[in-house]
Order: structure tokens, then C-alpha cells, then sequence
């Protein structure tokens, strides 16, 4: 069919408006990139609308179901024995709508979070998101050694003791209302159901900082008692030197339960 000579720049000018319609605005697009928000610090912004969330990555293996998950804080534990693997939790905030948080290996300890099977669909469910799992690493020492995992962009840093090894250091004692228990109960969780206990108190030492160790014993109640690893000390006067630190308590099965730690301290929790 031939088209008039003289319709022809009103044709060019219907084709351009219309690619103008449905061109993406990439600028707007990278603006709201989740890779470039550092929600550590910043959460995406609860009050933008659904349909300005972010794409989810097309990059992955799992193109069109995975996206970015952003960590915002790490549990790790202060020691670990040799050959052991090291428990982990990565804790993650505003991934999307009712995401499944899950781990990907990208080398030896170090890891990424990914956001998997999210939906847009109302009501939408955006809690925080925890993942537990364990490192790959069961290195095997003769001495004190100093490991870093790396879970996204931060970094948690724990010291393997070979198996025999005595913590003979200074009176240590964990602190009245020092025991922090964060259950998950109303968090998106992936990998092994974990309680998880942040541990406060102090060390009498005369120099150098604390090496503590928690150990539990008991299913419920839970006892803790924490000792200081650090054999190295001076002989002069003492002071209190103050610790805190993750202990991974264990998988529970839904139930009311107890902690004792300190004389006459206790901590109970539900899990649900």
C-alpha cells in the first residue's frame, strides 16, 4: 500500500510520540535501584508507592524470582573449636513483599543475601528477614587464630581455639539483665529455626581486652556461664573490662522456656 508523501510527517511524529510512551525512564529507574541503597543505615521508604518498588534482579541464575536482600546487622560467635563450623544469622529489613530470605555462596566465608519469590499483591507483609545457616569453613588450629566471615558488605570477625585449649583467664561474670534473647517469632526466617542471645558483662582483668567464651548447658532451663580466653594478663591491679557477644543458644521447638545465668538471674521466652 502507498502512503501519501504528505501524511508522512504526521506518521513520524505519531511513531516518536509513542516511543516516548513506552521508552522506560532509565534515569528514574537507577534512582530507585536497591543495589545502590545502603540499608544498613537507610530502609527503603515504607510510605513510596507498590509500584515504585524496584525490579527485581534479571541478572541471577534465578532471573525474575531473586532479587537484592540488603544485611543490616550480622550474629556470629565470639569462639569457635577447631573444625567446628561457626553458626551465622544475617539479619535483613524491607526486602519487598512477603520475600523468602535465603544465602548464596560467592567464596570461602563469604556470602550474599538474596530475596526470593516476593509478591506485590495486598495486604503486603514486609518484616525483617533472618537467615541462619552455617559457615563452610571447620579449619583446624594448634593455636589461637583470628577468622573473618564476610556476609555482603560488612564482616564478622571470631577467634578459633584449638580443641584442648584452657581459658584460665580472670573472674568473668555475665551481668544482672544481661541477656538479650532475639527468637524471631515475627520475622521471615529461612535455614535451621534459631534462638539466638546477645550476652553482656565484664571481666576483672589488669590488661588487654576480654576473649569470652559462653557455654549453655541444660534444655530448659538453660544454664550460661561465660569464661575469658584470654590467658595473657599482667599481675598488677585489676579492673572490670566489659564484653558483649552473640551465643547461639540452639533450635526450639515452639514452647515457653527458661535461662539461668548470674545468682538468681532469670530469662524466659516463648517461641512460637
Amino acid at each position: 500500500m502507498r502512503v501519501p508523501l504528505s501524511i508522512l510527517p504526521c506518521l513520524v511524529a505519531f511513531v516518536a510520540a509513542c516511543g516516548a510512551r513506552v521508552s522506560p525512564d532509565r534515569d528514574a529507574l537507577a534512582s530507585i535501584d536497591a543495589s545502590t541503597i545502603d540499608a544498613v543505615d537507610v530502609p527503603l521508604d515504607r510510605t513510596e508507592p507498590r509500584d515504585a518498588r524496584p525490579p527485581l534482579d534479571a541478572s541471577t541464575p534465578d532471573a525474575g524470582a531473586c532479587g537484592p536482600l540488603n544485611e543490616r546487622s550480622i550474629r556470629a560467635p565470639n569462639v569457635v573449636v577447631s573444625g567446628e563450623r561457626a553458626p551465622l544469622a544475617a539479619v535483613a529489613q524491607s526486602a519487598g513483599c512477603g520475600c523468602r530470605p535465603t544465602v548464596v555462596t560467592r567464596g570461602p566465608s563469604d556470602y550474599a543475601l538474596r530475596a526470593c519469590d516476593c509478591s506485590n499483591s495486598d495486604p503486603c507483609v514486609d518484616p525483617s528477614y533472618v537467615v541462619n545457616w552455617d559457615d563452610d569453613a571447620t579449619t583446624t588450629v594448634a593455636e589461637a587464630t583470628v577468622e573473618q566471615v564476610r556476609i555482603g558488605t560488612l564482616n564478622a570477625r571470631f577467634t578459633r581455639l584449638p580443641r584442648d585449649y584452657r581459658c584460665t583467664g580472670a573472674q568473668t561474670r555475665i551481668q544482672a539483665g544481661g541477656v538479650t534473647i532475639e527468637t524471631d517469632n515475627d520475622a521471615r526466617t529461612s535455614g535451621p529455626r534459631r534462638v539466638w542471645a546477645y550476652v553482656r558483662g565484664a571481666t576483672q582483668r589488669c590488661s588487654g581486652d576480654p576473649l569470652t567464651i559462653v557455654t549453655k548447658s541444660g534444655s530448659n532451663p538453660i544454664v550460661l556461664n561465660a569464661a575469658d580466653c584470654n590467658n595473657s594478663d599482667c599481675d598488677g591491679p585489676t579492673s572490670p573490662r566489659p564484653f558483649g557477644v552473640w551465643v547461639m543458644l540452639g533450635e526450639f521447638v515452639p514452647g515457653s522456656y527458661s535461662i539461668f545465668h548470674s545468682p538468681g538471674t532469670v530469662v524466659r521466652f516463648d517461641v512460637r
